[in-house]
């Protein structure tokens, strides 16, 4: 195991910095609609499709480049065959969560 150290005072503004930079990106703003989306009875089956097919263009762009590059051997066709799927497929589930963390923070 990894040695734990106590955070010090030059440490605070890093982890502020961090902090903030999410708040920034387009991916904490689209789970945020999800999950308000969820609190205010927005219909699921058009909410969570969208924020997926969002997070998509959002979040992973980029992504089948670098994989395309790292993986020479491979078709680059077959590259962008399974990732996007994968990506999709992940966006879902996640949207999905957020969606129900909203619906459970109106029940709250």
């Amino acid at each position: 195991m990894g040695k734990w150290r106590v955070l010090g005072d030059g440490d605070l503004p890093n982890i502020l910095q961090v902090a903030g930079s999410a708040v920034l990106s387009l991916e904490y703003w689209t789970i945020l609609l999800a999950i308000e989306a969820g609190f205010f009875s927005a219909p699921w089956w058009l909410t969570i499709p969208a924020a997926s097919g969002a997070l998509l263009f959002v979040s992973d762009r980029g992504q089948c480049r670098e994989l395309i590059e790292q993986v020479a051997s491979l078709d680059a066709h077959h590259i962008l065959t399974l990732s996007v799927p994968a990506s999709l497929a992940n966006n879902l589930c996640f949207c999905a969560l957020a969606y129900l963390l909203g619906v459970m923070t109106r029940w709250i």
